[in-house]
């Protein structure tokens, strides 16, 4: 019968943890200084490296900010509100300018059906849109901005008024009265009984051509009938509009011409759907909604 197989003895730490001399794994005692190897600790096991972590330089005064870019808002739709359509000489639709809520200025550098008018001025007239309502102003234009008034209804021509028929311009003058000098002498010529003033061709923007006295009883304009004749511009109607004194003060009246008679503006203006305006050398017609 084999003998049975001598137990394992303990094991001890292959060097004195006191003094770090070899020792067989089987002594208990340092062999050099005689420490209890059996009272050692255990060996523990490997510790894993750890990372060095980087150094974070922190501001004295508050926690680091964080700078956030915020979500960049889509900027509002422009909203239109109505339009200018072209009105071409036969009478059909062209091109249109679309007119926003706000102010809408246009004019030569708007471009479009704009862009090669050279009668409009770089920047001729200013169209304020707000809610249904539509106010338009002349900026200092140099040929102005015209409304087509309606037939049939007088309008009041004050002192200095300038009206369009075809492609005649006339501006009203009004006579005030003439009196004596101071020695009593009277002005040669200077008699304006029975005339309200006159109206002139306008060729420049402070010149005039032909003049026409408008007397108390009125006047009648036209390409064939009337008091004063336009014979060469076909854009004026055989009997195109009336001049006369009412309350004292002198209208004009389109009387049912083809082409329209346009009135230039002074002031700002309110305007409806479907009005009429002459600017530069085009018609334009507004339409809202």
């Amino acid at each position: 019968m084999a003998p049975p197989a001598a137990a394992a003895g303990p094991k001890y730490p292959a060097s004195c943890p006191q003094c770090g001399s070899p020792n067989p794994r089987a002594t208990r005692f340092c062999i050099t200084c005689g420490f209890d190897m059996g009272a050692a600790p255990a060996p523990s096991a490997p510790v894993a490296p750890v990372a060095p972590v980087a150094s974070v330089q922190v501001s004295s005064s508050l926690a680091p900010q964080v700078q956030v870019n915020p979500t960049p808002q889509a900027q509002p739709r422009a909203v239109e509100r109505g339009r200018l359509v072209l009105i071409l000489p036969n009478g059909s639709e062209g091109g249109v300018h679309p007119l926003y809520e706000g102010e809408n200025i246009i004019g030569r550098e708007s471009g479009g059906v704009f862009g090669q008018d050279t009668y409009l001025s770089p920047r001729h007239a200013k169209f304020t849109v707000q809610g249904a309502g539509v106010t338009v102003q002349d900026i200092d234009s140099l040929n102005g901005v015209y409304v087509r008034v309606e037939r049939q209804v007088p309008v009041d021509l004050i002192d200095g008024d300038v009206f369009r028929i075809g492609q005649e311009i006339l501006r009203f003058e009004a006579f005030s009265p003439v009196g004596h000098t101071a020695d009593g002498t009277e002005r040669l010529g200077a008699d304006h009984e029975g005339l309200v003033g006159k109206i002139s061709l306008v060729t420049g923007r402070d010149a005039a051509a032909n003049a026409f006295p408008v007397p108390v009883t009125g006047l009648y304009l036209g390409r064939e009938r009337g008091d004063i004749l336009f014979p060469e511009d076909g854009y004026v109607s055989g009997l195109h509009c009336q001049l006369a004194v009412q309350n004292g003060k002198l209208t004009m009246t389109d009387v049912g011409s083809s082409n329209g008679s346009y009135l230039r503006m002074r002031h700002a203006r309110v305007l409806k759907s479907g009005d009429f305006l002459l600017l530069g050398q085009q018609l334009f017609r507004l339409q809202l909604g």
